[in-house]
């Protein structure tokens, strides 16, 4: 089997030749470490990974708006604050771009078309498409609505004190990410990798219930126009997702990942 075989394969259900090779994101540093001077695409073919991956949620050093470059303090395509810390995926800091529902009033959030992603996306297309499967890595409803409200804790506050204003958030970021993914599919890409942690070790962030209310329709209409154009959906969260996982079903995704038999066993 090709690569793009093998994977194919095991979205549509059936058992491959092998257990394809795939990363959501290499880290250059890896990658030198390995083979030195080796670029991300030469590394998937010297490394025969089955998949070939972009990152839509990352902003490169040059189209950074750096706020206090010296502590690494810049702003994000959301009009968010965030903290680089050095690794690929910076943090939410305070205070929020939103803190309440009437602040939505003067908000534009971000153009899909303005993305470094699509030009990726159309470099791997070029070189890797037919051999090996083409995936864009972005997110779907939660992390959008963490970096308005500037972290986990200002979100999970509001799906009790102010209801409306999650479910506005989650709509801003689903409407964002239906419209990427259909630039990214159009470009070529097969395979979209949803991430949005929603768990820890010892469960979900959420209860269930409010999972079901703020998440679980956003991330069903993410899946279903993904799928609708022919992708594949593959949803990663780490942690024990048990008291969520019927309902990450429910959401029609191909695959999910990863299953942590440590915290899984709780």
């Amino acid at each position: 089997m090709t690569s793009l075989e093998r994977v194919l394969h095991v979205l549509k259900g059936k058992l491959p030749d092998r257990v394809p090779l795939f990363e959501l994101f290499i880290d250059q540093g890896v990658i030198d470490s390995i083979r030195p001077g080796l670029s991300y695409e030469d590394f998937i073919d010297y490394a025969d990974m089955d998949v070939v991956t972009c990152l839509t949620m990352v902003e490169s050093p040059e189209r950074m708006h750096w706020l206090d470059r010296q502590k690494g303090i810049w702003r994000d395509k959301w009009g968010c604050t965030q903290g680089f810390t050095g690794e690929v995926i910076s943090v939410p800091t305070d205070p929020p771009r939103i803190q309440i529902l009437e602040d939505l009033a003067g908000y534009e959030p971000p153009d899909p078309q303005d993305n470094e992603v699509l030009e990726a996306a159309r470099k791997l297309v070029k070189r890797f498409k037919g051999r090996r499967a083409i995936c864009a890595v972005g997110e779907a409803v939660f992390a959008v609505s963490q970096y308005l409200r500037a972290g986990l804790a200002n979100l999970m506050m509001d799906y009790i004190l102010q209801p409306e204003l999650a479910r506005k958030l989650a709509e801003i970021g689903v409407d964002y990410h239906v419209e990427l993914y259909r630039r990214l599919l159009d470009e070529g890409v097969e395979l979209i990798a949803l991430g949005d942690d929603y768990c820890g070790k010892t469960g979900p962030y959420m209860s269930p219930e409010h999972f079901r209310q703020f998440i679980l329709p956003g991330l069903k209409t993410v899946v279903r126009e993904i799928k609708s154009r022919g992708g594949y959906v593959i949803k990663h969260t780490d942690g024990n997702i048990w008291p969520i996982l019927d309902m990450l079903i429910e959401a029609g995704v191909d695959m999910l990942g990863p299953l942590e038999p440590a915290y899984m066993a709780l």
